[in-house]
């Protein structure tokens, strides 16, 4: 009887060893996962305004020559 509770605590350790362990790789697993989120969302701002920026240089340079052919129509 005491060797069959002795076993019983050992696979009960084992088991709740296999847990933790699991629990711990899942965790870095879920960091590992959101760093790269993270620098997906950085890459994706950083994009963004990039093209805002390459927007604003267009519509300026639009403005510019709007202004520019205007003066020369007038003259």
């Amino acid at each position: 009887m005491v060797q069959l509770q002795e076993a019983s605590d050992k696979m009960f350790c084992n088991i709740k060893e296999k847990r933790l362990k699991f629990e711990e790789v899942m965790k870095m697993e879920e960091a590992s996962l959101k760093k790269i989120w993270e620098r997906e969302d950085r890459k994706r701002k950083e994009e963004q305004e990039f093209q805002l920026k390459m927007m604003q240089i267009l519509c300026s340079s639009c403005l510019q020559f709007q202004s520019s052919t205007q003066i020369v129509l007038w003259v």
